[in-house]
């Protein structure tokens, strides 16, 4: 008895194995509305004729003149006339770690691929920016556990599925358009789903598993508990694992910013927001690089970075911790005079060495 239950596991284990290597090696193709075999074949195979007689004679298509919609079709990657495009690591700073399978974490660099199934982590200080074929972009923030179940490898294919895992932390995600009504770019927390077809919004995981979404273009769908909210741009919404998505709120606007550079250093300021309990406040170099982000409690920041082109983004923090509009600011700081208190020390040094 215990040998057969024994051999069940193994066979199970295999199972997902083999269908693991077949998603890896295969394009997963979403029929829709009109869409035939030959069609299919025709448009992406490089041997149309070869493929139509392949899948037909797959046990997976039993009609290839009629194929229901949202039924999903595995073609064999080296049969397409386009070539799957991989996600890339850009914009790598600080501690960075990609984990592949149950391997052990190993650093980033800029120029990584980033396969199915693998794991990003960044430390306090560190975050990524990881780009698809179409150019959509999700900003990894530090602190930060995220998947890659899934991800558009196509430029010409509308409705390949985007699928992320947030374990832990903050991402901003900057989504392509797509030329279809489903909502393929998707983002999975703790029990809560947040679905788009092409807009920017923030997604976040608290230490509680509390999923905060704020949407800065476009529309987001959040579901969770088998209920479904559509969140617009200017607001968001909070969601727990079993509970129905909260009411979408409006975000605080974005904070009135002076920025001030001098000295080797910026500051800037801001008139307190009404309803603001913290204020986060990010820098960004040249390159689009974050080199620095922080939550702080005072309408006011400073900060001493080298010389060089950066933006800052300044966002107010609501009770509830949703992150309000963004403003975002350019600011210069110049290599300039050394500031007088820095003069005054090395004039007394020197001083002190005549002596």
């Amino acid at each position: 008895m215990l040998s057969r239950w024994l051999t069940a596991v193994v066979l199970c284990l295999l199972a997902a194995t083999a269908q693991a290597d077949a998603t890896a090696d295969h394009w997963q193709y979403t029929v829709r509305p009109g869409d035939t075999l030959w069609n299919l074949c025709e448009r992406f195979a490089q041997d149309p004729v070869f493929c139509w007689r392949q899948l037909a004679a797959n046990s997976a298509v039993d009609d290839p003149y009629r194929m229901s919609p949202g039924k999903v079709i595995l073609i064999p990657l080296a049969w397409l006339k386009e070539q799957p495009m991989p996600a890339r690591a850009e914009r790598v700073n600080g501690q960075v770690w990609l984990r592949v399978g149950d391997n052990d974490p190993e650093p980033v660099e800029n120029g990584a691929e980033i396969a199915f199934g693998d794991t990003i982590e960044t430390g306090e200080a560190g975050s990524v920016v990881v780009r698809f074929a179409d150019n959509s972009e999700v900003a990894v923030k530090p602190d930060t556990v995220l998947k890659v179940n899934h991800y558009r490898r196509f430029v010409d294919v509308g409705n390949e599925p985007t699928e992320l895992e947030l374990e832990r932390g903050a991402i901003r995600n900057t989504v392509t358009p797509r030329d279809t009504d489903a909502r393929v770019f998707r983002v999975y927390t703790p029990g809560v789903m947040t679905a788009v077809r092409g807009t920017e919004y923030h997604v976040r995981v608290t230490d509680d598993a509390v999923t905060l979404s704020e949407v800065v273009k476009g529309e987001v769908e959040v579901a969770a508990a088998r209920s479904a909210t559509p969140v617009p741009a200017g607001y968001g919404t909070l969601a727990r694992d079993g509970q129905a998505p909260a009411q979408p709120v409006k975000l605080l606007p974005a904070p009135e910013v002076t920025l001030k550079a001098g000295g080797r250093s910026l500051r800037a300021e801001w008139p307190p927001v009404e309803g603001a309990e913290a204020y986060s406040v990010e820098l960004f170099d040249a390159d689009g690089v974050l080199r620095q982000s922080e939550q702080i409690s005072e309408p006011q920041w400073r900060a001493k970075p080298q010389a060089g082109e950066y933006q800052l983004l300044v966002r107010a923090i609501d009770a509830r911790g949703l992150r309000g509009q963004e403003r975002l600011l350019d600011a210069t700081v110049s290599k300039g005079a050394w500031p007088w208190d820095a003069l005054l020390f090395i004039g007394g040094a020197g001083l002190l060495l005549a002596l």
